[in-house]
């Protein structure tokens, strides 16, 4: 499954949880269009490496069972988005 995601912004997380472990994740907030209607939604991602805000981006899902056995998406990768070439007037 893909989707064009545009990005608003990056935000980095990180710390050390209730067990000592550290732990770090990136929120990516960015804009898709669903039902016809223009969403914003935010995303978690391990790493944002060359995620800049306001590009487009293809983003592929993939199947992800949680430690609650639920199924869910996660997200697979970023690929920046083509920019379509104009039509050109007859």
């Amino acid at each position: 499954m893909q989707i064009l995601f545009q990005v608003l912004a990056v935000r980095p997380f990180a710390g050390v949880g209730k067990s000592g472990r550290p732990y770090s994740f990136v929120i990516v907030e960015g804009q898709v269009a669903l039902e016809g209607q223009q969403r914003i939604c935010e995303v978690s991602v391990d790493k944002a490496d060359g995620i800049e805000p306001g590009r487009a981006y293809e983003v592929s899902f993939r199947p992800s069972i949680g430690q609650d056995k639920r199924l869910a998406m996660r997200v697979d990768k970023f690929t920046p988005a083509v920019a379509k070439p104009a039509a050109r007037a007859a």
